[in-house]
């Protein structure tokens, strides 16, 4: 009887660990024209890695797609379908991003709702087919921990980072021109996922499993 118990709980155990996911940066969208989505933030920063002011104006949602570009060209939205817009692709597994005339940042911002560590998988692509040099980065609590200059057409950039973060730390998923803002159309996808924790009741089972795991050793 004791062994099954020992069984069930370790599966338990195992069952409640393992990766969580903590945010998609295509489908957690928002569908309205609020440019916040729970942990998300979608907007502009005037230097790389900067304050990152949400999009107040130029809300878009049309037969093509949703999001919001201003007057500079700055630009964060997600295609409803794949097409060829003049020179820029868009397709529907990536978000469109693209700096501003003046050297504004289109930036995509994620916060951690809790303390955990955190993988931030994912990838940049060139969406034009005359990219003109597109910078991008990754900025972690503020901090670059991936940067990449993307230069020709549908040049793809993946990262992947693990990094410990307290509640209220950022991600910011960055784009600005390199050299002239003209044709800097930069697709970007990925998720982000947490190492789950198990929960106390969980931490409890384990404990009394690992408690009659040693009383059938003692017993034998």
């Amino acid at each position: 009887m004791i062994l099954p118990l020992i069984a069930r709980a370790s599966l338990f155990v195992i069952l409640a660990t393992g990766l969580v996911s903590a945010g998609n940066i295509v489908t957690d969208f928002p569908a309205s024209n609020l440019p916040t989505n729970g942990d998300w933030i979608y907007g502009a920063a005037a230097t790389v890695g900067g304050a990152v002011t949400p999009f107040a104006a130029g809300f878009i949602d049309d037969s093509d797609y949703l999001g919001w570009a201003l007057g500079d060209s700055t630009l964060v939205l997600r295609p409803k379908h794949t097409f060829t817009g003049g020179t820029v692709y868009y397709v529907t597994d990536f978000l469109n991003l693209h700096p501003g005339s003046g050297g504004m940042n289109a930036v995509v911002r994620w916060t951690a709702p809790s303390a955990g560590v955190y993988l931030i998988a994912g990838q940049f692509k060139s969406h034009d087919v005359i990219p003109s040099g597109v910078n991008a980065y990754v900025y972690i609590a503020g901090v670059n921990e991936y940067a990449t200059l993307l230069t020709t057409t549908l040049q793809t950039a993946g990262f992947s980072i693990s990094k410990s973060l307290a509640a209220g730390q950022t991600v910011d998923f960055i784009v600005n021109f390199a050299g002239t803002y003209i044709n800097d159309s930069t697709g970007l996808q990925g998720s982000i996922t947490s190492s789950a924790v198990p929960e106390p009741s969980s931490m409890l089972l384990m404990g009394t499993a690992a408690a009659l795991l040693a009383l059938v050793r003692r017993r034998r």
